[in-house]
């Protein structure tokens, strides 16, 4: 039986003059030594965002300053999806509960975009908010630091945005 991995990847906030890291490290069973494979993605990664797939046990995918990447062989080798190239960082990812071939990426500046063929060809959803005012300021973050789905309800998708709440639309990202 194929072992299982834990991965943890370094980043740091997009604000210039902040402290950047950078790096994706993983452990065998999350019990065995730390072994870095973010050397195998240039550039180094700014990892924010870490999605593995239950059903596929070699399969990792992160989000990064460049964009999304996946590997199949547990971090070994590693290719750029055709995501969108985010204007600052990749820092949410999220697999559908229900169409595993779906993925939906959350992106700084505010953005969602959904690929339905498994991270083959990307779209950008239509997220249209305005930002509470204490927000208004140009160094004032605002990414979509979480993404999910309702089980119960696949067509309900929650957003978090970073210093801006809550989005949700109940029509499968359409609105």
């Amino acid at each position: 039986m194929a072992s299982s991995h834990v991965y943890v990847g370094l980043a740091g906030d997009t604000d210039p003059g902040r402290f950047v890291s950078s790096g994706l490290f993983r452990s065998a069973e999350g019990a065995g030594p730390w072994e870095a494979v973010g050397d195998r993605v240039h550039p180094a990664p700014e990892v924010r965002a870490i999605l593995t797939d239950p059903t596929r046990p070699g399969r990792v995918t992160v989000g990064t300053q460049r964009g999304v990447f996946r590997s199949d062989d547990r971090g070994e080798r590693w290719r750029q999806l055709d995501a969108p190239e985010p204007g600052l960082a990749v820092w949410s990812l999220a697999a559908h509960p229900r169409d595993p071939g779906t993925l939906l990426a959350g992106y700084e500046p505010c953005a969602i975009v959904r690929s339905t063929d498994d991270g083959r060809s990307w779209e950008r959803l239509p997220v249209e908010v305005a930002f509470p005012a204490v927000t208004l300021g140009p160094d004032m973050p605002k990414r979509v630091t979480g993404i999910a789905v309702d089980p119960g309800d696949p067509e309900a998708i929650y957003a978090s945005v970073e210093i801006g709440g809550l989005l949700r639309s109940l029509d499968g990202g359409r609105s």
